[in-house]
């Protein structure tokens, strides 16, 4: 079990996570998550006004971890002399932010920051695609 804070405006929330493989996100991996999601809405000028579960387009911490170590494995499983540990990953979006930039904002952020949106990589490919968030 594992509790992770969660601020909006001001007010703080405990979520619960209970049931989990954290041999992925051990390593603070939930507050990658959050980092990714605020750095966007910063990229796109906006303020965070609501949970970052709202922005991931789920209400589960669960489904978000689960996806994420699906990604991880299914890499780690092609490629065994590669495998992506909790100490060597970045967290990515595939579709790139700066095509959400393009659209505008809105619907847009909620499709940017989306779950099925983020995918682990590792750190060396992050850094050669130009990714900094780490």
């Amino acid at each position: 079990m594992i509790l992770e804070d969660d601020v909006v405006d001001g007010e703080e929330r405990h979520i619960e996570v209970v049931g989990v493989d954290f041999d992925f996100v051990i390593h603070a991996n939930l507050n990658l998550v959050k980092k990714v999601v605020n750095g966007v809405l910063k990229r796109l000028g906006l303020r965070r006004t609501k949970s970052v579960l709202h922005y991931l387009g789920t209400n589960s911490w669960e489904t978000v971890l689960e996806i994420l170590t699906l990604k991880r494995e299914a890499w780690n499983a092609q490629h065994p002399k590669m495998p992506m540990t909790a100490t060597n990953t970045a967290l990515d979006h595939i579709r790139p932010v700066r095509e959400f930039q393009k659209e505008g904002k809105g619907a847009q952020t909620l499709l940017c920051n989306h779950y099925t949106n983020l995918q682990p990589l590792l750190l060396e490919d992050n850094n050669w695609e130009g990714g900094t968030v780490r």
